[in-house]
């Protein structure tokens, strides 16, 4: 399989010297100025950092040092990578990974913390691109790359809409308008289309390579003649989505994955030496085994009734397993 596919408010109190003998506080003014999260040079100065430690951790596969420039969903993918890097030898360019700078950034503007903001860069180990978001939690939290699905080399975001200072505009987890779905449904939808049953048949989605990958690994493991196999997929809450012009939609978006196997009787299942899951669950195993994975997602929803919604990238991995 292929590997890789927060409210504070600060402010200023201002107090004013009188003529005189004392000072006397003026009247705060309450309201925010907004800014954008970052500009093109901060950015490419917070992907220089995430670079430094990076490299640092890449050199080592020491999964402790990546809370200093990752968070959420994101972490766990590269830490199991790098666990899985370990445990089965697979050490030379696995799970590695190397920004150039941004080719492209997408900033939203806001009135208080967090902050967030898009940046489209090349990966220089694999040579495909990158599509990162960035978060902050306060003015004095670090930059934290939490999102980061995987795209082609060639591969174009479609223009986003901005607002009249040219920051970005986003869109709500639960707003439909102008694509008559929104940013949660149409991540929940994807997630049915994953999912095996009555949703393999949904055309909303073009078809794509995650999907049909996914198909094709539950064919394989459904047939098993010494275990009954299960597939389960979660669909979390989007919390990034942009506006793009025409009316479409950028949906960021987590999905999670159980695949669990219930032994046959006088069966036992034993997973190949190289396999990521075999980090997991090294040896046979006889009863039981579950696996969880976490797939990070970028879709594109067009407005309504002008075309398919689409995958434009994906990144995730295993991130933990127990068996008996």
């Amino acid at each position: 399989m292929s590997r890789r596919l927060l409210v504070g408010l600060t402010g200023l109190v201002a107090f004013a010297l009188l003529a005189g003998a004392c000072a006397v506080p003026q009247r705060k003014d309450t309201s925010i100025v907004s800014k954008p999260a970052a500009t093109p040079v901060t950015a490419r100065t917070i992907v220089a950092d995430y670079n430094e430690v990076r490299a640092r951790a890449d050199e080592t596969l020491d999964g402790s040092l990546l809370p200093e420039v990752e968070g959420g969903e994101l972490l766990d993918i590269d830490q199991g990578a790098y666990f899985v890097s370990v445990r089965v030898d697979k050490r030379e360019g696995y799970g590695l990974l190397r920004l150039a700078p941004p080719q492209q950034v997408v900033s939203p503007r806001f009135e208080a913390y967090p902050m967030w903001f898009v940046a489209m860069a090349r990966d220089e180990v694999s040579g495909n691109k990158r599509v990162a978001v960035f978060e902050r939690a306060d003015s004095v939290s670090p930059w934290l790359m939490t999102m980061a699905p995987e795209t082609t080399p060639g591969a174009i975001l479609p223009p986003v809409v901005t607002d009249s200072t040219g920051a970005a505009v986003t869109v709500l987890p639960d707003d439909d308008t102008g694509t008559g779905i929104s940013p949660a449904a149409a991540l929940r939808r994807y997630t049915g289309a994953l999912a095996p049953g009555t949703d393999v048949d949904d055309d909303f989605f073009a078809s794509d390579a995650f999907l049909i990958q996914t198909r094709r690994f539950q064919e394989t493991q459904g047939s098993l003649p010494f275990a009954d196999f299960q597939q389960t997929w979660t669909a979390q809450r989007p919390e990034f989505a942009l506006r793009v012009e025409g009316g479409g939609l950028l949906v960021f978006g987590t999905v999670t994955r159980r695949d669990s196997y219930r032994v046959q009787t006088n069966s036992y299942i034993d997973w190949d030496d190289n396999a990521d899951t075999a980090a997991y669950l090294p040896g046979r195993v006889f009863r039981s085994a579950d696996l969880d994975y976490a797939h990070q997602l970028l879709l594109y929803v067009p407005p309504a009734g002008s075309g398919r919604a689409r995958l434009i990238g994906q990144y995730g991995g295993v991130v933990d397993g127990q068996g008996f």
